[in-house]
């Protein structure tokens, strides 16, 4: 055996080498990859945990909104327009009924102002106030689903990065809610989200004037007897929205309406609107009406640029035209279906007058704010634009966000 090894034994040798060299690789492979694996293991941990908070956020964007509605609802329906309208009509109904009865009295000037109307004058204002109030309701959940989107993606952003860089727990067992305050001070971040008082409570009302001001350009000189079909009502909406939302009201051509003037205020207005959102504010704050605090002037700025982006602006309309989709259904739903081609000659209706889609107006409007479950709100929940517009702010981990 020995006279054998001396004779190859440059053989041996280098068969020795090539079994040390593969012992030694194979050992390294499997560490590699069992290190491999482990790492995959906690990626996959971090991208389970980052959607579970993703998820989780967007659900409480939901339950925010609806808790939102309420104070919404009050100031909308704080307009007794309607009412009095109504109760004028019926002032004349009686009086024509029985010119001898005494008429009851007056309960205020705005009475007073529609008993002094016409009837078709009464009529005319139903319906700009009625379709008014519907399409504010669709503008307002619209818009406050969109802020809201943006202002708890930007606040879930920040305790994300709180939980993963300041948490010593696996990814895996991070919880949902931040442990620190490294990144966004709790106080901080209930100024933040107390700005949405300035829409609940100013914005919705400018968004009101500029829908007026389209509706009574549109339908004002529709008469209330006319025939409207589906498709009629379809473009006459389609108008008014042009007219909404198009910067330069007389020109459809123009760049899109800045929306975000009803939802923030101006940087001079912001102190004012902590101190009317109820927000403790203290002279660290900030000076001369604007906010000075860092972690919320920075907040509020890009609260802002996300607002001023185009992309903004694609989403709100694609979620305003799944809102109105909705809300058009429910006024066409009675209406006579169009005769086909063959049927052409019959005498048919194909249409409903203005009137009667008045009172349906009115009634949507409850279920645009207060329905039960609540159709819009859930189809903005689904609505796949907002969830990737979301997805981005969530996802847009700056350097910023790491200082």
């Amino acid at each position: 055996m020995s006279s054998f090894v001396r004779r190859h034994r440059n053989k041996v040798l280098w068969l020795g080498g090539i079994s040390a060299a593969a012992w030694l690789l194979g050992k390294y492979a499997k560490k590699r990859i069992i290190e491999m694996t482990e790492q995959a293991s906690k990626d996959r941990a971090a991208q389970e945990n980052l959607r579970r908070r993703f998820e989780q956020n967007q659900q409480d964007c939901t339950f925010t909104v609806l808790s939102m509605l309420p104070i919404l609802s009050e100031s909308l329906f704080h307009d007794r327009t309607a009412e009095l309208l109504v109760a004028a009509l019926q002032r004349q109904k009686n009086a024509a009924t029985d010119p001898d009865a005494p008429a009851p009295p007056l309960a205020d000037a705005a009475t007073n102002k529609y008993a002094a109307l016409s009837k078709q004058e009464i009529w005319n204002e139903l319906k700009i106030v009625n379709f008014t109030q519907l399409l504010t309701a669709l503008y307002s959940v619209t818009l406050l689903t969109a802020m809201t989107r943006v202002q708890l993606n930007l606040v879930g952003r920040l305790i994300y990065l709180d939980s993963v860089l300041f948490n010593p727990a696996r990814p895996e067992d991070i919880a949902l809610q931040g442990s620190t305050d490294k990144f966004l001070p709790h106080q901080t971040e209930h100024r933040f989200l107390t700005f949405s008082w300035y829409f609940l409570h100013v914005g919705w009302k400018q968004c009101a004037d500029r829908v007026r001001n389209a509706v009574e350009s549109v339908l004002g000189s529709v008469p209330l007897k006319k025939s409207i079909t589906a498709a009629e009502l379809n473009n006459l909406l389609a108008e008014i929205r042009v007219r909404v939302e198009s910067d330069d009201f007389t020109d459809v051509r123009a760049k899109p309406f800045p929306f975000q003037k009803y939802l923030l205020p101006i940087e001079d207005d912001e102190i004012t609107t902590l101190e009317q959102g109820g927000a403790t504010v203290d002279p660290t704050v900030g000076t001369s009406g604007r906010v000075a605090d860092p972690v919320l002037r920075r907040l509020l700025d890009e609260c802002r640029d996300i607002f001023d982006a185009p992309d903004f602006a694609r989403v709100v309309q694609s979620a305003l035209d799944s809102v109105f989709g909705i809300a058009t259904a429910h006024l066409t739903a009675d209406m006579p279906v169009p005769p086909s081609i063959v049927e052409v000659d019959a005498e048919m209706p194909v249409g409903v007058p203005m009137a009667t889609l008045l009172p349906k107006a009115k009634q949507l409007v409850h279920g645009v704010i207060n329905g039960v479950p609540n159709e819009y709100i859930a189809a903005l929940s689904r609505h796949a634009p907002l969830q990737q517009f979301a997805t981005l702010i969530y996802a847009q981990f700056s350097d910023h966000c790491v200082e």
